[in-house]
């Protein structure tokens, strides 16, 4: 009796991902790499000073989870380095502290380059914390790297909340090839 290799080949956006098929062990490890959920969410645990009318990256010294190693809280702390190629689900919460007027922009930025924007405006009372949150689904090659940025327009430098319980942050969650 003939076997047939029955085989799976992935594409995205027009490139081969990969082929899977019954032949070897590898075909094992691209199904187990499939099935691991590659994540990593990372949060600011201290208050950052935001200069008027200027896109800076926020700082995150602090990590919730890294299943692939793509953050590290000291050496380049604003970024969240893809390790594994695939589809992300991107998300990110900034916190500002309160009195905060003019417009509020944050960013989601991939490689240096906008991916996603929220924009809010107006007065915010003392006391209060304004919050924006953004999130996007995008495609990342490995070694691409993403950073949430903030932007105001208030006149002097604002600072964002932390308060260790309720933070600023980014995450990234592989959710297929």
């Amino acid at each position: 009796m003939a076997t047939t290799n029955l085989g799976l080949e992935l594409q995205a956006a027009g490139s081969n991902i990969g082929t899977w098929g019954t032949d070897n062990n590898s075909n094992f490890q691209k199904i187990d790499d499939f099935l691991t959920l590659k994540r990593c969410k990372v949060y600011a645990n201290a208050v950052q000073a935001i200069p008027n009318s200027s896109a800076t990256a926020i700082d995150f010294a602090a990590e919730t989870y890294d299943t692939d190693n793509m953050h590290d809280n000291v050496t380049n702390n604003s970024r969240i380095t893809i390790a594994s190629a695939g589809f992300y689900i991107i998300k990110g919460q900034l916190m500002w502290a309160g009195g905060i007027g003019g417009r509020r922009i944050i960013f989601l930025w991939r490689n240096g380059d906008e991916i996603a924007r929220v924009e809010g405006s107006g007065a915010i009372e003392a006391g209060s914390v304004p919050t924006q949150f953004i999130a996007t689904d995008y495609y990342c090659n490995a070694s691409d790297y993403i950073q949430l940025i903030a932007y105001h327009t208030k006149g002097t430098d604002q600072n964002t909340h932390a308060d260790g319980v309720i933070t600023s942050y980014l995450m990234a969650v592989r959710v297929g090839f």
